[in-house]
């Protein structure tokens, strides 16, 4: 591999991890401020637009003049992207509605993507069977999402139902919707409170998803490494639809939290589990070994954005968590893009002809992350989350745990 290609799909991260730091944080205000149901009606209208717009350069490409309409692409997948963000930032109105089942109901939603990635294959294999363009499937796609849209209507709780049910479980009054700045400036309080537990949370947010991404970003290559051609690599992508089995399997496990006394110990248990596994077997030149880590990066995906939603709802109040969370979001995908960078560095670095050029950062880089993911699942097992969030209204901070790591 040139360092060009290395340039090239680094640049196409950064810009991939930038867009989607500023989208959530983005959608996490507009929740914050308009509530669930309006947020989720507006990320259904945007993904049809935005599949609306995705005709422009597909129609373009069958009558062969995609040179003038693909520069559409990127705006359609940015409102498509936007929406999805959005519709996962609405789902967070279910969560009070279930406050024995938080941790179940943070699964539904942040497992979503990993369920639904097995769609663009079942596509493609009825693309070829019917013989249909891939217009005409993202048009009857379209109308899909106008239904999801009426079904979000009818069935997400609104702004007051929400702060309602937040109110009863945990037995305060919320204080009212704050403008954009505000919340930023309290949220941004409430996180440099805590600033060592949330610094080295989002190091390991950060780290995770840039081995995730990095080798996600590389399975050409590293099928040509250690299955011995490039072709493996390719199947080895198509391999990843084992992504739908961290979706399947972790609502399960964090229904199993939530009945569990130690139910935050098991999660974080399972988390540093799957990280061992992949760290290990990284680099071992079999096919079952790489589909394994496949598996274990989208359950690993799955259950660390369930607790971490989980963390959030331990740490900020119902009020600002949207806000609070994106700008948490922000940070973390500053991060990743260093270390991204410094590992395509030094594997650019390396002599192409060292078979150990991919392996060598990418295993570091596992195994930093998985010393950071021990030190924080032994800080938060030992002192578990706290019972109540703190809002932003200026409430004095009276968690037991942050307290002694912030002294």
């Amino acid at each position: 591999v040139c360092d060009k290609q290395y340039l090239f799909v680094s640049q196409a991260w950064n810009s991939a991890m930038v867009m989607g730091g500023v989208i959530q944080f983005f959608a996490g205000w507009f929740f914050d401020r308009v509530g669930g149901r309006v947020t989720a009606v507006t990320a259904a209208s945007l993904v049809a637009l935005g599949l609306l717009m995705l005709q422009i350069p597909l129609l373009g490409a069958q009558g062969g003049s995609d040179v003038h309409t693909h520069s559409w692409l990127f705006v359609a997948l940015l409102f498509a992207n936007t929406g999805a963000e959005m519709g996962g930032k609405a789902g967070m109105a279910t969560v009070w509605h279930l406050p024995a089942h938080q941790t179940f109901a943070s699964a539904l939603v942040m497992c979503a993507p990993y369920v639904t990635g097995f769609l663009p294959m079942l596509i493609s294999a009825f693309m070829h069977s019917t013989a249909l363009p891939l217009s005409s499937i993202m048009q009857a796609w379209v109308v899909l999402v106008i239904l999801a849209g009426v079904c979000y209507y009818r069935l997400t709780p609104t702004m007051a139902e929400y702060r309602l049910q937040a109110e009863k479980a945990l037995g305060t009054t919320l204080p009212p919707p704050k403008s954009m700045c505000r919340v930023l400036r309290e949220g941004h309080a409430v996180l440099r409170a805590y600033w060592r537990l949330n610094a080295l949370t989002v190091l390991i947010i950060a780290g995770a998803s840039s081995f995730g991404l990095t080798y996600a970003s590389l399975l050409g290559d590293w099928g040509k490494i250690f299955l011995g051609s490039k072709a493996a690599g390719v199947e080895l992508g198509w391999m990843q639809k084992v992504f739908f089995m961290g979706g399947i399997l972790t609502p399960v496990l964090a229904f199993a939290g939530d009945k569990l006394k130690q139910g935050t110990g098991f999660m974080l248990a399972s988390m540093v589990t799957l990280y061992v596994v992949m760290s290990i077997i990284l680099s071992v030149p079999t096919w079952p070994a790489q589909v394994v880590v496949c598996a274990c990066n989208s359950f690993y995906g799955c259950i660390s954005g369930t607790f971490l939603m989980k963390y959030a709802l331990a740490l900020i109040g119902p009020e600002g968590i949207g806000t609070a969370t994106g700008v948490f979001t922000l940070y973390a995908s500053g991060v990743t893009l260093v270390q991204q960078q410094l590992v395509y560095f030094w594997m650019s670095s390396l002599p192409s002809s060292n078979p150990t050029h991919l392996s060598l950062p990418l295993r570091c880089a596992a195994i930093y992350t998985l010393v950071l993911l021990v030190v924080w699942a032994s800080i938060l097992g030992y002192h578990g989350l706290p019972k109540k969030p703190v809002t932003l209204a200026g409430e004095e901070c009276n968690l037991p745990m942050v307290q002694t790591l912030v002294a």
